[in-house]
């Protein structure tokens, strides 16, 4: 709220705002766009993030973490093909709301109490605005064994939300969301208090039909009025052109405009039960997606000379191209540190 300016200021005093207060620093003309969001949209972003035993042999191999960040005019997505881990959210979508600066919905199979790192078990593929979550279909309980697996969805308890022909259409200020189940039954809905301030929070639930699928998850896809006229055309669009496909471990999910997005994802079956192992296969209109590639910190898709935000893996120079503005960052082997910025013209 200090630099960005478009969320509440903090409810309760904190000691560390002290720093930021009385600092002299003032942060880069465009970092402070990046935030902002002032940035020709849409733009997507293949990111990665190492892991945090880099040090120890191996570690700097390859990133831990992949990650797909798609803005929008009005909402982000943001997904990782393993799912919540730690403390790493692996599906969140987030709008706008001019009260509380944001609307966060988040998704992930296992334990309501531990929607924000997942159970270790969530595959997930994104192309742009739709995305698919899945989980094993059964899950292996202490006590009671083979168990029918639980896909949970979070959102604030405010949002308006309406069924049609087994779709949930959710409707926030400037954004709207499609949530389709995956092989599982009509989502059974409960309520969870929320963090001080946060309000409550609205937990959709759906478990594996007892059909032959592997999987139990959702198929979502996000539009605003850049991307359809409204919230009435964004419905009649997803329930006449949407389309879910799935074909032994394959499950493939058209979107509206007409883009597909599959996981593949490869599983081991043991007596007690399926055991997914690595990362999934992700297609895109057709293409597979090279997780082996996909290693750049940031990386900006489609963008060669003014990338949003660019940072190689192993590089020591920062790009960023916001609100006009550019800057470029490099640190020296010396370990000197080289900046420098262009206004708009």
């Amino acid at each position: 709220w200090l630099h960005v300016g478009d969320a509440q200021m903090p409810h309760h005093h904190h000691a560390d705002l002290v720093w930021p207060l009385v600092s002299g620093y003032v942060p880069p003309a465009a970092t402070v766009a990046l935030a902002h969001k002032n940035f020709e949209k849409p733009v997507e972003m293949f990111n990665s993030h190492p892991s945090y035993s880099n040090w120890l042999p191996g570690g700097k191999d390859k990133p831990e973490f992949y990650e797909i960040m798609y803005f929008g005019e009005h909402f982000n997505v943001g997904t990782m093909p393993l799912g919540s881990r730690g403390d790493t959210s692996g599906f969140r979508i987030v709008t706008p709301n001019s009260e509380k600066g944001a609307d966060i919905f988040l998704a992930a199979s296992g334990s309501t109490k531990r929607l924000h790192n997942g159970s270790g078990q969530d595959r997930v593929g994104q192309y742009e605005n739709i995305a698919l979550i899945v989980a094993p279909a059964q899950q292996l309980h202490k006590k009671k064994g083979l168990i029918p697996n639980v896909m949970h969805w979070a959102q604030p308890s405010y949002v308006v939300s309406e069924e049609h022909s087994g779709i949930i259409f959710l409707q926030t200020e400037k954004a709207w969301i499609a949530l389709r189940p995956i092989a599982g039954s009509t989502p059974k809905s409960s309520q969870r208090k929320g963090r001080e301030g946060s309000g409550d929070i609205t937990v959709l639930s759906t478990t594996a039909d007892g059909s032959e699928s592997p999987f139990v998850g959702y198929a979502v896809e996000v539009g605003d009025l850049a991307s359809h006229k409204d919230f009435s055309s964004f419905k009649v669009a997803v329930i006449g052109k949407t389309a879910l496909k799935i074909e032994g471990n394959v499950v493939t999910f058209t979107g509206s405009h007409g883009k597909t997005v599959a996981i593949d994802v490869p599983v081991m079956k043991r007596e007690n039960g399926s055991v997914w192992l690595g990362m999934p296969a992700l297609s895109r209109d057709g293409e597979v997606h090279d997780w082996a590639t996909h290693h750049n910190v940031y990386d900006t898709v489609g963008a060669t000379e003014k990338p949003l935000i660019r940072l190689e893996r192993k590089s020591k120079i920062l790009e960023i191209n916001a609100g006009g503005y550019h800057f470029r960052g490099e640190l020296k082997d010396n370990g000197d540190y080289i900046w420098s910025e262009e206004l708009p013209k």
